[in-house]
């Protein structure tokens, strides 16, 4: 299951559905925009920080699984609105891409083996704190014992050299 993915500057893809049942497939819309995607056809700036239409907003189709049935076409294609997923420019750290670029993989290899491979992720793990008191005792504990374990150390190397010095007797 995929929570979010990139898709930068992505085409929305149309279903011809006359022309999918008159060649025997069946075509499966697996990736949708949100609710506020929408289309723009003239005057393209492809300025992030640019104004967009904000009518003809909804869901736009921008990934779909065809596959063919017996007879006419056989076969599995799997189509993205955009090429651009899988590059690493557009990873955000969640390994959304990778898996879905894995999921489609196994999907067209017809492969379940592949499937249940699961890609390695980089846990996000926060340190959370309930009140500024906590993140005072953290931070100067943390430099506190870069200070404090160093000069002990010297201390309890320095009276062990010492006390080895007096029994031997030099």
């Amino acid at each position: 299951y995929i929570d979010g993915l990139v898709l930068p500057w992505a085409s929305s893809l149309s279903i011809n559905d006359e022309k999918v049942k008159e060649e025997g497939l069946s075509v499966k819309p697996f990736l949708l925009t949100s609710q506020f995607g929408g289309t723009m056809t003239e005057n393209l700036s492809i300025d992030p920080m640019g104004t967009f239409a904000k009518e003809n907003l909804g869901e736009r189709v921008v990934g779909a699984l065809v596959e063919g049935s017996e007879g006419k076409a056989m076969g599995r294609i799997a189509v993205v609105a955009d090429s651009d997923f899988l590059s690493a420019q557009f990873e955000d750290g969640s390994g959304q891409a990778a898996a879905l670029g894995s999921g489609l993989v196994s999907w067209l290899a017809k492969e379940e083996s592949l499937a249940g491979v699961q890609a390695r992720r980089q846990a996000q793990r926060n340190l959370t704190f309930e009140n500024e008191t906590q993140v005072a005792v953290v931070k100067y504990g943390n430099l506190g014992l870069a200070v404090v374990l160093p000069v002990g150390l010297w201390i309890y190397r320095w009276k062990r050299r010492k006390l080895l010095l007096v029994s031997s007797g030099k």
